[in-house]
């Protein structure tokens, strides 16, 4: 049997984050570890975004158990396969640093000028930082059109 595919999550679809129980995903992905991937990620305010770029984005792996999660991760990460240029991430593969295997990955497609790098690539740890304000969860979710 072959194995599932895997995706590298980087910012607010991690555990322990709330937005895959959320989304309703939790039951169709398997957390595998933690990994990185070379890249940089930027401060969006409530969520992060990944860019190429030198440095390593800290996140973690899981296997893809039902093909339709992809389909919920691409409406949320607003990823329209049939126009990259209406998309705010776009979904490609890349390598993991840690292990030898390529991942989806969602990446920013748009513009990062001026915004703040995240010291480290690590949105985790950014996030509960000291002196962090809390993420507004439901004003998150609202903004991108999860109920």
């Amino acid at each position: 049997m072959p194995e599932p595919e895997i995706i590298f999550l980087y910012g607010t679809l991690m555990c322990p984050f709330p937005t895959q129980a959320r989304l309703g995903v939790e039951h169709m992905l398997e957390y595998k570890g933690p990994d990185a991937m070379a890249g940089q990620l930027h401060d969006m305010g409530p969520y992060p975004a990944l860019r190429p770029g030198p440095g390593l984005v800290q996140g973690q792996v899981f296997a893809i158990l039902d093909p339709q999660v992809v389909d919920i991760l691409d409406s949320f990460e607003v990823y329209r396969p049939g126009a990259p240029d209406e998309s705010e991430y776009l979904r490609e593969r890349w390598s993991l640093t840690q292990r030898p295997a390529e991942a989806w990955v969602y990446v920013f497609n748009r513009p990062v000028d001026g915004l703040p790098l995240i010291p480290g690539g690590d949105w985790a740890a950014y996030q509960t930082r000291e002196g962090a304000a809390p993420t507004p969860w439901d004003d998150f979710f609202t903004s991108r059109e999860v109920q």
